[in-house]
């Protein structure tokens, strides 16, 4: 048994196509980028990491685009 480990199950990236057109169903203004389940995972590997800015290396390496690792905290909190 290895101590430390975490399953990261990423299936949320396949539907997030889908999430975000359900999302962006009848709103008004700019439209969602990124669905909610993106942020509870984050949320999630956050507990484990307690480091904003690894969290925002990795929303780099999906390509998502993080002004600042100050937006995350915001998006946390207000979950």
């Amino acid at each position: 048994m290895r101590r430390g480990g975490i399953l990261i199950e990423l299936d949320f990236i396949k539907e997030m196509g889908a999430e975000l057109k359900m999302m962006n169903r009848g709103k008004r203004g700019r439209s969602y980028k990124y669905g909610e389940r993106m942020f509870e995972f984050l949320g999630h590997l956050y507990a484990f990491i307690r480091n904003y800015r690894i969290l925002e290396g990795l929303c780099r390496g999906f390509s998502m685009s993080v002004k600042r690792f100050s937006s995350l905290f915001n998006i946390f909190h207000s979950l």
